[in-house]
């Protein structure tokens, strides 16, 4: 009996033992869930070294326990402006409180019961003028987008600039250009060629100035099309009356630090496609290839991503990649001719003279 009371004492002990340890397990799980002050209050390491030494940060609803090295933590709710913006769900009056407070940048806890404008940047979703910058399971931090609005004439001088180079005319200098365009800025400038709305071709180039960007973009996409000439239908240079052309900005709109399936998934929108950098070189899916994934659109974006350049899933916790999304900013377009017109034997035409000095004699 002796041997028998104490085989259910222990099997008692080891049942509760088992509770405590189920119980810890689903404590520690929603911490890793909800992200919130109440579990915690850290960063994490990840997100805390990425706004390291960015200055004054506004934060929302209260700073991390932990001092951040380089960063000023001010109370978002202390700003003048900032409740009565939230209030009339105005993101360009919030943009303008925080600046005129001296803040580069706005930390939102995550909290799905958050409504309005403030839920959309607590679950990490940027409208302009404010770009997210890193995404994590907690928390977000997000910038100004200094989006730049240009003129119809420049957008449509972008686009018809484009179509001359991948129509085979030297590249203009880049004094041709206006002083907007030339301006020293970081910029990604995508040019796009479809057919019937289907996407044939695309390159991107990265620079120090919209003009710079495009012209290596436009000659990328030009030199990538004829190394596949065959492949394409023809030369680029007899297909090209009948394909529209699309400039466009790419913007990045967050790097994934929390690199959790889950936590990717519920991040990714309609607007955004996905892209990795590693070692100055990267790759990217648009906004409309992620949509032939209909459904599994948010759940399947960075597996498609690697297998079409060669990546087993498992990349996605590679430490060398850099994991983003980006937003596609369009800002000229060139219609497919109506009447294609193949190119004699005269000689070229030059951009200067095509679209004028500065581009004021282009009519778009």
């Amino acid at each position: 009996m002796r041997c028998s009371d104490d085989a259910d004492r222990i099997g008692g002990v080891r049942h509760l033992v088992f509770r405590a340890l189920l119980v810890l397990v689903l404590v520690l799980q929603a911490c890793a869930d909800c992200g919130s002050a109440s579990c915690g209050g850290g960063l994490g390491d990840a997100l805390e070294r990425s706004i390291a030494h960015r200055g004054r940060i506004a934060v929302y609803p209260e700073g991390p326990r932990r001092a951040v090295e380089g960063v000023e933590f001010i109370s978002a709710e202390r700003i003048p402006g900032f409740i009565e913006a939230l209030a009339a769900d105005d993101f360009e009056a919030l943009a303008e409180a925080l600046a005129r407070g001296g803040i580069r940048g706005l930390l939102i806890e995550r909290d799905l019961n958050l409504d309005g404008s403030l839920g959309e940047l607590s679950r990490g979703l940027a409208t302009p003028p404010f770009r997210a910058l890193f995404l994590d399971s907690n928390a977000s931090y997000f910038e100004f987008d200094q989006r730049l609005d240009l003129p119809a004439s420049y957008r449509a001088a972008l686009a018809k600039t484009a179509r001359m180079i991948l129509g085979g005319v030297p590249r203009p200098p880049l004094a041709y250009f206006p002083e907007m365009l030339r301006e020293v800025r970081s910029v990604e400038v995508m040019v796009l060629l479809s057919e019937s709305g289907r996407p044939r071709l695309w390159r991107s180039a990265r620079a120090g100035s919209i003009a710079s960007a495009l012209l290596m973009a436009s000659e990328a996409a030009r030199d990538r099309w004829n190394e596949r000439a065959e492949a394409m239908g023809g030369p680029l240079h007899a297909i090209l009356p009948r394909l529209d052309l699309e400039v466009a900005f790419l913007v990045e709109d967050g790097d994934f630090l929390d690199r959790r399936p889950s936590v990717i998934a519920r991040q990714i929108t309609a607007d955004h496609g996905v892209g990795y950098e590693q070692t100055g070189s990267w790759r990217y899916l648009l906004p409309e290839r992620l949509d032939e994934l209909g459904e599994e659109r948010r759940t399947r974006a960075f597996s498609l991503l690697f297998e079409e350049n060669g990546l087993p899933d498992s990349a996605l916790s590679r430490s060398d990649l850099r994991l983003y999304r980006l937003r596609v900013h369009r800002v000229g377009f060139s219609p497919a001719p109506a009447r294609a017109e193949r190119r004699g034997s005269s000689a070229p035409v030059q951009i200067k003279d095509a679209i004028g000095k500065d581009f004021e004699a282009f009519e778009p």
